[in-house]
């Protein structure tokens, strides 16, 4: 397929399917009528000449005769062939020996633990929050009565810390293993919006997000693994500088000759158990923050200008200062939330 970068369409424009088609026939010097089919790849909105506002899409076009299609207008700018990155998930092989243990179910976890089980490893998750639906009640309860639960709150229990934060996807990192898009396509699998997989900043939103992720659950069982929920590590049991299994707070322990650590950010108990018993770590730099708060409507029409913001999203903005003594950097915003 053609691959064709830049097309921009008013976000007025309420054919944008057709305009589409139309632009991209215009780009390629052929007649709509000979583009078979037309695939969004990526979805932006671009803002840059208020009051005028565009969508920004790359797609992959299927035309006749594309060998010679694409000869006649590969110099043109924005115009390449699509290829697909897709990333290749090992072979399913019949378990031999212990279950690998994977301890945490949120992001790192999850996925690893649904990897693992599509290719026959049957693993354990130890997860020491409540299964998501339970843990969606304790959040609310503790938001209405200020009574916290320490096993099953905002950052501990099935889908990690990222559940309460609106299900944001996006990444600054480029992967060019496909690696990136298997996530999103998963998502999109297991009950995730298939806007995720073409918007420029893609996000479930917390309410999707719990559905996904006890799909992901519900699969991971099915395939042979499973999910102890209330279940915490108290210690890696090791011999001879090898993993042979782990202790759990209640005084129980597994055998396993292969552990994934995905606790996250706030098992502080954890690493400092850990860290007792001299596993090698490292510390990252971290960002202490403040938060603010606007008003959407203002932000909106600062964004896009006001016949723009009737028709779009509530918008965000990203604020980065490049002061290498003290960087300063906006994060983890929420545009459209409430407070």
């Amino acid at each position: 397929m053609i691959q064709i970068d830049q097309i921009r369409i008013s976000v007025l424009e309420e054919r944008q399917e057709e305009r589409l088609r139309e632009k991209a026939a215009r780009i390629l010097q052929i007649a709509p009528a000979a583009i078979r089919r037309i695939v969004v790849k990526r979805q932006s909105i671009d803002a840059r000449r208020k009051p005028e506002v565009f969508y920004l899409y790359t797609v992959a076009v299927e035309v006749d005769r594309e060998d010679i299609v694409y000869r006649r207008n590969r110099r043109q700018p924005h115009i390449g062939l699509w290829k697909e990155e897709s990333y290749l998930v090992p072979e399913r092989v019949k378990r031999r020996g212990l279950r690998p243990v994977v301890v945490g179910f949120g992001p790192a976890g999850l996925f690893a633990s649904y990897l693992l089980a599509l290719c026959g490893l049957e693993p354990v998750v130890l997860e020491r929050g409540r299964q998501a639906q339970q843990r969606k009640e304790d959040v609310e309860r503790f938001f209405a009565t200020g009574r916290l639960d320490p096993a099953s709150n905002v950052q501990f229990g099935e889908g990690g810390a990222g559940t309460f934060s609106d299900g944001k996807l996006v990444t600054q990192k480029n992967d060019r293993c496909g690696r990136n898009r298997f996530v999103l396509e998963t998502l999109h699998q297991f009950g995730a919006d298939a806007s995720i997989l073409t918007d420029a900043k893609p996000h479930i939103g917390t309410d999707g997000l719990i559905t996904v992720v006890e799909n992901m659950r519900n699969k991971i069982l099915a395939l042979g693994g499973e999910v102890r929920f209330e279940t915490c590590m108290q210690e890696l049991i090791s011999v001879d500088g090898r993993v042979t299994g782990v202790q759990l707070t209640d005084g129980t322990s597994l055998a396993a000759d292969r552990v994934i650590v995905a606790i996250g950010h706030s098992a502080r108990d954890t690493f400092e158990r850990l860290y007792g018993q001299q596993i090698v770590m490292e510390a990252k730099p971290f960002a202490v923050g403040f938060r603010v708060e606007h008003p959407q409507e203002r932000i909106s029409c600062l964004q896009y200008g006001e016949r723009a913001a009737k028709v779009l999203p509530p918008a965000p903005y990203k604020l980065t200062s490049k002061d290498t003594r003290r960087p300063l950097y906006s994060f983890c915003m929420c545009p459209g939330g409430y407070v």
